[in-house]
C-alpha cells in the first residue's frame, strides 16, 4: 500500500509543526512554495516538507489539503486551489478533502465551502486550538493541539491516530464557531487575570 500524502498550505510555524507530526507517522507531506518567503522555504526544508512546485501537482498527489495560514489569505488560497482543480482532468485529481483550519468567522467559512461545490473535493471546517505541535528528535510527541472538525465526512479523513481531533458536528461553520468561542473565553480569562494582578500588587 502506498504511503499517504497530505499537503500543507502553507508551512509557517503551525503548518510546519503539523507537517512534522504527519511525517513522524510515515505520511508524505508536500506543499507549493511558489511565491512564499525564504522563511517558509526554510521551515519546509527543515521539517521534511516537499515542495512540488504547483497547485496542480498538489491536487494530483495529496489526498488531503490542510490550509493553515493568515486569515486574510484563506479565501484567495481556496480560490487558487479550485482554479487549479478546474484545469486538471478529474481522473488526475487525487485530492478528496480540503481542510480550512484558518481562524476565520463561520460565515466566511461557509462562503469558502461553496467554492468547492461540484469540484469532487469535500470541504471540511477546521479549527486549531493551541500552538504548533512539539516533538522530540526521536519523534515522541511533547504537545499536540486539539483540532476541531465539522462537516459531513470528517471521520473519513482517518487522522485521529495522528492529531488530537474532536468531531464537533456535521455542519460547516460549527468548528469555526467553537474556535471563536474559545478565543473569546481566553481573552476574558486573561483580562480577569490582569485585573487581579493589578489589584493585588
Amino acid at each position: 500500500m502506498a504511503a499517504r500524502t497530505v499537503a500543507i498550505l502553507s508551512p509557517g510555524d503551525m503548518g510546519s509543526g503539523l507537517g512534522r507530526l504527519l511525517r513522524a507517522n510515515s505520511v508524505r507531506v508536500i506543499t507549493n512554495l511558489e511565491g512564499r518567503s525564504s522563511r517558509s522555504r526554510e521551515l519546509a526544508k527543515s521539517n521534511g516538507i516537499e515542495d512540488v512546485g504547483s497547485d496542480s501537482n498538489i491536487l494530483s498527489s495529496a489526498e488531503i489539503i490542510i490550509s493553515v495560514l493568515v486569515p486574510s489569505s484563506a479565501t484567495a488560497t481556496a480560490q487558487r486551489i479550485i482554479s487549479a482543480s478546474k484545469s486538471l482532468p478529474r481522473a488526475q485529481q487525487r485530492t478528496k478533502f480540503y481542510i480550512d483550519a484558518n481562524a476565520i468567522a463561520p460565515k466566511t467559512v461557509r462562503s469558502i465551502s461553496e467554492l468547492f461545490n461540484g469540484s469532487g473535493i469535500e470541504f471540511i471546517d477546521g479549527s486549531i486550538i493551541g500552538g504548533p505541535p512539539k516533538l522530540q528528535e526521536d519523534g515522541k510527541v511533547l504537545y499536540n493541539p486539539t483540532i476541531a472538525l465539522s462537516g459531513a465526512r470528517t471521520k473519513e479523513l482517518e487522522l485521529d491516530n495522528i492529531f488530537d481531533i474532536t468531531h464537533v458536528g456535521p455542519d460547516v461553520g460549527q468548528a469555526s464557531a467553537l474556535k471563536m468561542s474559545f478565543a473569546s473565553l481566553t481573552k476574558v480569562f486573561l483580562s480577569l487575570r490582569f485585573l487581579y494582578l493589578v489589584n493585588t500588587n
